[in-house]
């Protein structure tokens, strides 16, 4: 009589820790000092905060089986994507891009009632604010730089003596509103100017104080 085999037991390793993701709280007065999102409204201070959150190298980041990842070639970048197009899930990200922190925020006004056939009255910011390592050991200056002028159609512009990339993208409801990427020495950050329609002197406002702060 044969003895049935003992059942086996494989091993489960425990899910590297590749990214730490924090939320910062979405109260409208939670802190938001250390981003130029208030600033960006002017005297609109946002009464909403959608996303308030900031993602870090976790503690495996620097395990190269499990945590290693890369840019795409940015002239092969899927444009159905959101920016920054990378392909990537935020907390992939963080490590292809050589990051030390990426710091998001989503906040928008309310501007009262939309007039008739206006889709709304309220504007919007989706920021984004990558700090990088020092050197850029992975390219993200030159990736965001080829992807933005791709997917966003940007024109290349200097404002306050700062690179930046002048594009749109596709809202729902709204149509194409201004997406803006800027890129300094130690830091890329990019903008979603969405909600109603900005206007020129709304925008130029956001573009600068933006600038300013990355100088």
């Amino acid at each position: 009589m044969t003895t049935p085999a003992a059942p086996t037991m494989t091993a489960v390793g425990e899910a590297a820790r590749c990214a730490t993701q924090n939320d910062l709280g979405r109260a409208p007065t939670s802190d938001l000092s250390d981003v130029p999102v208030v600033a960006i409204f002017g005297a609109d201070r946002p009464t909403a905060i959608e996303r308030n959150d900031v993602i870090f190298p976790g503690p495996d980041a620097g395990d190269a089986d499990r945590c290693r990842h890369a840019l795409p070639d940015p002239d092969a970048v899927s444009c159905d994507q959101p920016a920054p197009w990378a392909g990537r899930s935020w907390e992939n990200l963080v490590n292809a891009a050589g990051a030390e922190r990426i710091r998001r925020v989503e906040a928008r006004t309310d501007e009262g009632e939309p007039t008739p056939g206006a889709y709304s009255a309220s504007r919007s910011v989706a920021y984004v604010e990558v700090t990088m390592v020092v050197g850029d050991p992975m390219n993200l200056y030159s990736f965001i730089q080829t992807a933005f002028a791709q997917c966003a159609h940007g024109d290349f512009q200097m404002v306050e003596g700062i690179p930046v990339v002048v594009g749109s993208t596709p809202m729902a409801g709204v149509g194409d509103v201004p997406l803006v990427a800027f890129v300094t020495r130690d830091r890329v950050a990019w903008v979603t100017l969405g909600g109603r329609r900005w206007s020129a002197a709304e925008r130029d406002h956001a573009l600068t104080t933006i600038a300013r702060h990355l100088a």
